[in-house]
């Protein structure tokens, strides 16, 4: 759910995931929200609407975090099968898989310069 923190109603339930959030971050102009979840999929979020504009997949284990960069264009996984992935914030493409961890990986950021 999404609360308006000043009035103390609910804006939106977001519904889609088949299992439990672990992550969720909106972005700066805070007209979108990304989660992630134990489902293994990310969604990118329109905040004015409610509505899911894309579901991300190709993990094989849980999302533990996910995170925009600084402009929003792009966004971030992370995940309990080792690897990141990078990800087109407008076209949900995938830009890069980040491999060579040897266990799962539970926070990931962008470096904001």
């Amino acid at each position: 759910k999404v609360w308006d923190v000043r009035t103390g109603r609910c804006v939106h339930t977001l519904a889609g995931h088949q299992g439990e959030i672990s992550s969720c971050q909106f972005n700066y102009a805070s007209d979108l929200c990304i989660s992630g979840s134990i489902d293994r999929t990310c969604k990118v979020w329109d905040m004015s609407s409610g509505t899911c504009v894309h579901t991300l997949r190709g993990h094989n284990d849980e999302i533990l975090d996910v995170s925009f960069n600084t402009t929003g264009s792009k966004l971030v996984t992370a995940s309990a099968d080792g690897n990141s992935r990078v990800y087109n914030t407008m076209t949900g493409a995938c830009h890069a898989i980040l491999t060579g961890h040897e266990g799962e990986i539970s926070k990931v950021a962008f470096n904001p310069q």
